[in-house]
């Protein structure tokens, strides 16, 4: 059935990738040679006869990364990342080996000509395909029909999603929940009808799941398990070692790019904000200055990402404490040690400001949950069971919780929910929301004192 038009698809992909590739090789010869003027080194039916090499090796690396596998169940991030991967090792590749190679010497601009146009062509294409079976698959047509076994909360939301994406082709034949009925069941199922099967059981009915699997795994069928993993609160990675998979829970769901383009956009908007509001920061320490005696910053000790310890910085809205008791205690309402301006300071959230400095230096991001002191994190993880979850994200100026107005002295498990809800749904425009409804709304809170 859909195995069969998988192979024909996986055939037409690669040699759509062959034609690509060959057609921006010999593009970049006449951007360089015609185009820009240059002298030729090679004609350019010899350079032609070169096109094979990167064709192989941009056969060969899409293959290594799973380009050529079904995409279906994969996030359309993950195959664009893996696009762009495969181009760059592949040019990387090709600038080494055409080196060695005596005959032919190639200019940079060509070279560097065709991998960039390979890095924007390639994941384009990868696009196009996608919304063509996208396509096709709305419409009816490439559909995987698959059987589903199991009673899991995890198998149930894997299913909502499948039927609130019809995009990813999956006809659900039956779904059998009820442990009673799976012998029945598999007795009268019809091989020759389908395509995969869907293995889902909750923890107290785990044996059923190796029923169903040992009876699927003798015949030619698809087997996906969705495991219900007890702990497994902000979602789980799977790597494989020397063939032994191995499941890691409660992985932050977000990939290196994603980091990158997070602390991209910290580093920048620190630095812009440090330099714009210096001199509102040259205000407010001298204001702090001629109020009050002491040090113009308050630092104090922090946990952030993965159980890290840093110092936070705040403008100093107290005056100095007798026997390290802002060390050990939460400032409460009507504090006597909070003086004129640092009352002010707190109600704007002014105070926070310095903390851009965290952020600018890597300790922190402008938004994430918030970072408590060491003292109470150890407190706190025996009370709330998913507390150190938090800390699978950098620490944050501000964050989810905070402006939905859960700061200060709140809910604690209400708050730890919107940490955990903002990791799993992560993304950089979830980010900007959180930064323009904290100018809105967020500075002045009735729990910020």
């Amino acid at each position: 059935m859909l195995k069969a038009h998988e192979k024909q698809f996986t055939l037409l992909q690669k040699l759509t990738d062959t034609v690509i590739i060959t057609f921006l090789w010999n593009m970049a010869y006449v951007l360089r040679f015609s185009v820009l003027d240059g002298t030729e080194s090679l004609d350019q039916q010899s350079f032609f006869k070169y096109s094979l090499l990167p064709v192989s090796l941009t056969l060969y690396f899409q293959a290594r990364n799973k380009l050529y596998e079904s995409q279906r169940f994969k996030d359309k991030k993950i195959e664009i990342l893996n696009s762009i991967k495969s181009n760059i090792e592949s040019g990387v590749v090709l600038t080494i080996i055409l080196y060695f190679i005596e005959p032919i010497r190639l200019s940079r601009i060509l070279l560097g000509s065709f991998i960039t146009s390979t890095l924007i062509i390639m994941p384009l294409v990868r696009i196009l395909q996608r919304n063509f079976l996208r396509w096709l698959r709305k419409n009816g047509r490439n559909l995987r029909t698959c059987l589903v076994f199991g009673d899991g909360e995890n198998l149930e939301r894997y299913l909502t999603t499948l039927k609130n994406h019809k995009d990813h082709g999956v006809f659900i034949k039956s779904w059998t929940r009820s442990p009673i009925d799976i012998v029945k069941n598999l007795k009268s199922v019809d091989l020759e009808k389908i395509d995969a099967v869907i293995i889902g059981f909750s923890l107290k009915n785990q044996e059923y799941q190796e029923l169903v699997t040992n009876f699927f795994h003798k015949e030619n069928v698809s087997i996906q398990i969705i495991p219900e993993l007890k702990h497994m609160v902000i979602g789980a990675e799977v790597s494989d070692l020397e063939g032994i998979p191995v499941v890691s829970l409660n992985h932050a769901p977000i990939g290196e790019l994603s980091w990158f383009l997070k602390r991209i956009f910290d580093v920048t908007s620190s630095g812009a904000g440090l330099i714009l509001i210096s001199p509102l920061l040259l205000l407010i320490s001298l204001l702090i200055r001629l109020t009050s005696k002491g040090p113009i910053f308050y630092g104090q000790e922090r946990m952030g990402l993965d159980g890290s310890k840093f110092t936070m910085w705040k403008f100093r809205t107290m005056s100095l404490a007798q026997n390290k008791e802002d060390q050990v205690t939460w400032t409460s309402k009507n504090n006597a040690r909070v003086t004129r301006v640092g009352s002010i300071l707190r109600k704007s959230s002014l105070d926070e400001l310095p903390q851009l400095w965290n952020v600018f230096i890597g300790e922190m991001s402008l938004v994430g949950p918030r970072p408590e002191r060491p003292q109470f994190v150890h407190q706190f993880k025996n009370e709330i069971p998913d507390y150190m979850l938090r800390h699978k994200m950098k620490a944050g100026i501000t964050g989810l919780a905070q402006v939905n107005g859960y700061r200060g002295d709140t809910c604690l498990k209400t708050r730890i929910n919107y940490d955990i809800r903002y990791i799993k749904t992560w993304s950089i425009l979830l980010d900007l929301k959180i930064i323009l409804k904290t100018f809105l709304s967020g500075f002045f809170n009735k729990n910020a004192y």
